[in-house]
């Protein structure tokens, strides 16, 4: 296991200082990790700009991950904490881990401690994913780094939570308490389920809809278009043809695909992962053109289309598969479906995440808004399971099972994945930290986060390790006057 410890300096006495403190304590701390060869990478920033914290992450990435010295863990660390007791936290992970759980004032260290009297501490707050935190490489490119646009203190590292959830990698989520759905069993070779009352969804994309399905891949789809086009994805639901719906891909992406009159197809996706329950939702705003694609309540994309959604006529909507009669693209679903809830509305953000959190039959109470077609498969005759909105539009199940299961409802929040990490803080934690938590003097960095939030993947892949732009001045392995194997610093203007 290679680790590389990513640590922004600026250059001054003090700083010279605090990089010396560091090595030392690392060196003693990891002293006994036999199998873990470790480098701590000093990226200090000759700009008189204030730090930028995001950029001299990424610097010290790029350099870390060269073919010819590649790192595949980096930790992300302020120069001010030293790791205090050995909760194996620089173990081998597989995703995003914040490490700095408690942080220990100077004025609060003692030799007498141990990590049982911080058990019931909790971190400065639930998102909070700065201080320290750890990823594999692999990952940390897939995300494009931490952007490059924030200077000085605030809200790099909350961005930097946002890109993990936007880019759909592991987060940990709270679970208030288990929730009973039903469901059908897909077995992706020949199960599969149609509407039968097409009056109801012939003419649905001729006007405004929303569709809203609960879903779970048992595992992602084994085969590339390039081998095997009929087993390369999972359609969810969809129109067939010229396939308009949702479909899971050999990518592990979530992808809404959208064909105009004109046969041109319009497209977006989000990355996600097997055996867990997500919530995916389409609405299409006929007049303005708008197919907004939303999963568990936030919104991925709105595409703007040139031209109105194909004309589909009377063919069917297809639950579990892209077209069972074809001999091309069929692309049967492995997994689960549960709860399909059709509105004849466009539904804007709020009327989405109300729609999320509260469920179908409470938003309908609370918002009026009505389904045309409502099946969370509680009843049934045969291979039917029946519309409950009234409109008769009953879903046909061809070799489907249906089965009762728990889905965990998430709260609100979701947190980063944390180990219990005990830090010493090298200076005034009240002041540095928790006092600069409102930001009050950085609202240019809260804009850039907003950004970040509402732009999604777009603005991710435009900002961070694609367009670093930097000047590397000097590397060298001293710290004060003393050489060193296991430190460099790698001094840039940016």
């Amino acid at each position: 296991m290679k680790l590389a410890f990513i640590i922004p300096t600026n250059k001054s006495k003090e700083e010279e200082s605090l990089r010396e403190k560091l090595f030392f304590h690392m060196e003693y701390f990891l002293k006994d990790k036999e199998k873990l060869d470790w480098k701590l990478f000093f990226i200090e920033q000759l700009t008189k700009k204030p730090l930028n914290w995001g950029k001299c992450f990424n610097i010290g990435a790029k350099f870390v991950t060269t073919d010819e010295e590649f790192y595949n863990y980096l930790v992300f660390q302020d120069i001010r904490l030293h790791p205090v007791f050995d909760n194996n936290i620089y173990n081998p992970i597989d995703k995003p881990m914040h490490l700095g759980y408690s942080y220990i004032g100077e004025e609060e260290y003692s030799e007498d401690l141990s990590s049982e009297d911080f058990i019931n501490d909790q971190p400065l707050y639930q998102t909070f994913a700065g201080g320290s935190i750890m990823i594999p490489s692999n990952l940390f490119k897939l995300m494009n780094g931490f952007s490059n646009k924030y200077w000085g203190y605030g809200f790099h590292d909350d961005d930097f939570f946002e890109r993990i959830k936007i880019l759909n990698l592991p987060i940990d989520v709270k679970y208030t308490k288990d929730t009973e759905l039903n469901y059908i069993k897909l077995n992706g070779q020949t199960s599969y389920a149609q509407f039968t009352e097409n009056e109801v969804i012939d003419g649905l994309f001729e006007d405004d809809f929303t569709i809203n399905v609960k879903f779970k891949v048992d595992r992602i789809p084994s085969f590339d278009v390039s081998k095997d086009n009929n087993r390369c994805e999972y359609q969810l639901i969809c129109k067939p043809g010229f396939h308009s719906g949702i479909s899971i891909t050999n990518n592990s992406t979530l992808k809404l695909n959208v064909f105009d009159s004109k046969d041109e197809l319009e497209s977006t996706e989000i990355r996600i992962q097997p055996k867990i329950w997500y919530d995916v939702n389409w609405s299409y705003d006929r007049d303005n053109l708008l197919s907004s694609f939303y999963v568990n309540g936030r919104l991925i994309r709105s595409i703007k289309m040139k031209n109105p959604i194909k004309n589909y006529d009377k063919c069917p909507l297809y639950v579990g598969v892209g077209n069972p009669k074809g001999k091309q693209w069929r692309s049967y679903y492995e997994g689960n479906i549960s709860t399909i809830s059709i509105y004849k509305k466009y539904m804007d953000a709020l009327e989405i995440d109300q729609l999320f959190n509260y469920g179908v039959e409470s938003f309908t109470k609370t918002r009026g808004i009505l389904p045309i077609t409502y099946i969370p498969f509680k009843s049934g005759y045969k291979n039917m399971s029946f519309d409950m909105s009234k409109n008769l539009n009953h879903l046909q199940l061809i070799q489907c099972d249906i089965l009762t299961g728990v889905l965990k409802k998430a709260t609100i929040k979701s947190t980063p994945y944390r180990k219990h990490g005990i830090f010493r803080y090298n200076g005034n934690i009240m002041s540095d930290y928790i006092g600069k938590k409102s930001y009050t003097n950085n609202k240019n960095n809260y804009k850039i986060l907003t950004e970040t939030v509402n732009g999604g993947e777009p603005v991710v892949k435009s900002d961070g390790l694609n367009n670093l732009r930097f000047r590397l001045f000097k590397r060298f392995q001293t710290v004060g006057n003393i050489s060193l194997d296991k430190a460099e610093i790698l001094s840039v203007q940016l």
